[in-house]
Parts: structure tokens; sequence; C-alpha cells
């Protein structure tokens, strides 16, 4: 600026102590008011702003991050960013304000590298949140050994992941200073590489459990990281029990051949499926034409193989219960029935039943024969209530409250017959009903 009004009063003026007012109007310096008055408030302007600037420098100086340990990781998390990043954007606002003005001119270098620094600096903490954020997802997943023995690749690039985020979080919880870390070598490319490996890491986490769902259907109903609970439990069968319901909504437990903890740590036999148990305590024994066998050789480390095998035991155990149920039911007692069997298979069984003599009393008497049905089911509902007041387990009595429902309802259905005057199997009041016929087995004709 000196330099300036030495250029435009055209006499030499240095400004050091021997520079006085009185000199600077001997050599006419009033005639130039219009100039100097510009040139003041330019450089008050300029003067304004590298305070500005190191006043921002100066914010940045205490400025700490805050380097949580987390969990037992032996490793740190960043928390607590707010403040920093309210304060990185309104300097950047600020800093953009600034190189839009023409006073700024002369301090452009300045500016402009301060500005870069901020730019960096944002750029940093949106990586880092990034990578922190999927780190953190997939740490306890990749700390599990059957999750790395199962997927080698993806588990060596999330190690490599893993020993950069260690260094770089180490090396900041020592030297905490914004300003510090930032300074970091690398910092900002190390977090977007890590990021891109991170981000393949997930893609073949999210194809493996693609290929799990695959092979096991029902892993469709859980979420990613239920999932992932299951997976990571693959050498102990009996820590995946427990998450069964999560697949087979009525199986809450099973039942192992080993009963004490001792036996079923012998692992092997030991550790086969003998019966599943429901949410009730109702246990259902599963047949030895399907046995589900989670330690056996071709099932070790493959947790969807013996639930497939659940799944297939469940269902032929269910079918050849529920037909030595229907094959003895017309020999039983009702109410000694509805006892001695499981749930499910007594309700079927009774609805079944009900459907049979129905259409077997309206081809043998017609509407006779309904009326007979109904006074039947009347008895029988009065036996269920004599059954219902005396002792019963609690299974029992949850079995016989649904039965009682399902009665109710067929004995209405039949009254509805018997008023209208039903006679036939083919008339649309009957064909209208919700029935219930038993599909024959493979080689069986219908009905066996």
């Amino acid at each position: 600026h000196w330099a300036k009004l030495w250029a435009e009063g055209g006499e030499p003026i240095v400004p050091d102590v021997s520079l006085t007012l009185s000199w600077m109007l001997e050599k006419g310096i009033v005639s130039h008011e219009a100039f100097i008055t510009q040139l003041s408030e330019q450089s008050a302007k300029e003067y304004g702003f590298e305070r500005t600037l190191d006043k921002m420098k100066s914010e940045w100086k205490e400025l700490l991050f805050d380097f949580a340990p987390y969990k037992d990781s032996g490793t740190y998390m960043l928390k607590g960013i707010e403040d920093t990043v309210v304060l990185l954007d309104d300097q950047i606002v600020k800093v953009q304000a600034m190189r839009g003005s023409p006073y700024a001119k002369p301090l452009e270098a300045v500016v402009v590298e301060w500005s870069n620094k901020l730019v960096y600096m944002q750029d940093v903490l949106e990586e880092w949140l990034k990578c922190q954020k999927t780190w953190l997802y997939l740490e306890p997943i990749f700390a599990s050994p059957d999750i790395m023995r199962q997927m080698p690749t993806e588990g060596r690039r999330f190690q490599k992941v893993d020993q950069m985020w260690r260094a770089t979080m180490q090396a900041g919880a020592d030297a905490p200073g914004v300003l510090q870390v930032m300074t970091i070598e690398g910092l900002k490319n190390q977090f977007v590489e890590s990021n891109k490996a991170l981000d393949m890491v997930q893609k073949g986490l999210n194809d493996y459990l693609e290929t799990k769902r695959s092979a096991f259907p029902r892993f469709f109903f859980l979420s990613n990281d239920e999932l992932l609970d299951i997976l990571s439990e693959t050498k102990d069968p009996r820590r995946v029990v427990p998450h069964m319901p999560k697949a087979f909504e009525g199986i809450c437990g099973v039942k192992m051949r080993g009963v004490t903890d001792a036996e079923q740590a012998e692992g092997g036999p030991m550790l086969d499926i003998l019966c599943m148990i429901s949410g009730e305590g109702e246990e259902v024994p599963l047949t030895k034409d399907a046995p589900v066998e989670p330690d056996a050789e071709r099932n070790r480390g493959n947790v969807e193989r013996w639930l497939s095998e659940m799944e297939a035991s469940m269902r032929v155990s269910l079918k050849q219960l529920g037909r030595d149920a229907i094959s003895k039911y017309k020999g039983a007692v009702r109410t000694e029935f509805v006892q001695s069997w499981t749930g499910m298979i007594v309700l079927a069984t009774d609805c079944l039943y009900w459907t049979v003599d129905v259409e077997a009393a309206m081809k043998a008497k017609g509407t006779a024969g309904v009326k007979e049905i109904e006074q039947r089911m009347i008895a029988e509902l009065a036996d269920i209530v004599q059954l219902v007041r005396g002792e019963l387990s609690k299974q029992a009595r949850l079995i016989i409250g649904a039965m009682v429902v399902l009665d109710v309802h067929n004995k209405d259905v039949t009254s509805l017959l018997v008023e209208k005057g039903v006679a036939a199997a083919t008339e649309f009041d009957w064909n209208s009903q919700l029935r219930y016929y038993q599909e024959p087995g493979e080689g069986a004709q219908a009905g066996e």
C-alpha cells in the first residue's frame, strides 16, 4: 500500500519513525485525498481478512478429537465430532465468501491454501465416518472364526483394513489435536481405499448370504444380522438352537440324544436331534426315517444342511404322526384321544372326520343322516365340557380349548345344513363351507 501511495504522489515514502504527517502535507498529499481514501478502505478490508484468517486458524489450535475405546477390541472409535463439523462448515462458508471478494486479491494464496485445507479436512471426516460405520458393522462379524473360515477372501480384505484402522486410531489417540491428526500422511487416501475394500467385503458378504438363503429358503425370513448370528455359530449346533424360532415359527427348542452338557460336548451322535419342542412346551418326536444329525461329517460347519434335514424331518414326522392318528381315531375314546396326541394333529383329525362323517351320513341317509351327526356332535361337546371341568395338564387344556372352538363352529355348520335340508355332498350350501380332506400318500388311494 505504501508503494502504491509512493507511485501516486511521485515522492518516495518510507514508513519508518522519521515519517511525519507534516512532511506528507508539505508534499501535497491532500491533493490525492480520493485515492488515499480508496487505498485506506482497501487496506482496512485486507487487514480485516487477515485477522479473520488468523482467528479461524486459532480456533483449531485447542480443538481435539474424542477417541473412545471400542468395547474390548483394543482400538478406538471417533466420537463427539459435532463441534468439529459445525466449525468446519462455518469456516468453509466464510472462506468461500472471502475468495469472492475483490479485497482478498493480495491474500489469495493464503486464502486458497486455507480453503483447500478445510475442504481436505471435510473430505477426510466424511470418508472417516463412512469407514467407521462399516468397520463397526463388520468387525464383530469377522471376529468369528467360523465366518473367517467360510469367507477367506473377504476376511483377508477386512483384516487389511482392520490393520490400517487400528494404526490410524492409535496415532490419533496419541495426538488427538484435530490439526495434528489431519497431518497424518496419506490420511484421506487411506480411508478412500479402505472404503473401497469394505464395499467389496460387504458385496461379498451379501452374495454369501444369498447363497445360504438359496440353500435354505427359510433364511429369507431372517435379517442379515440374524442370519450372521446363526452362521457365526456353525461349529456348535447347540448355539444355533436359540435362533431356530426365527426360521421355524413353531419350534422353540429341541431335544438332543445327549441329555447332559457333558454328553453333548462329545459331539457326533450325541447332538442328533430327536424331538422338537413348541413355545408351549409340547414335544413332538422326530421319525427315525428322516434323522437330523447336525454334527455328522456331511453337515459339520454347514448349518443350512442340517436345518434342511430338520425341515424335512419335521414334515415327514408330522405326516406319519397325522396318518397314525387318523387311523386310530375311530377306535379311540374321544376324550382320551385329545389328550394322547399332538395338538395340531388332534385338531386336523377332528376336522377331517367331521367332513368324512357328514358326507357319509348324507350319502347313507340324506338329511336324516346329517341330523344324526348334529345330535352326536352336541353329545360330544357335552363330554368335552365335562373333561374341561376335571383335572387337566396345561398343554391338554390348550388343545381342548382350541378344539372346542372348532367343534362349535362345525356343529353350527351342521345345524345350518339341517335347517336348509341339505341332503347331498354336491349341494352348494355344503360346498361353500370349509371342509377337510386327507390327501393320499404315494401309491395309496384317496382315503387311505
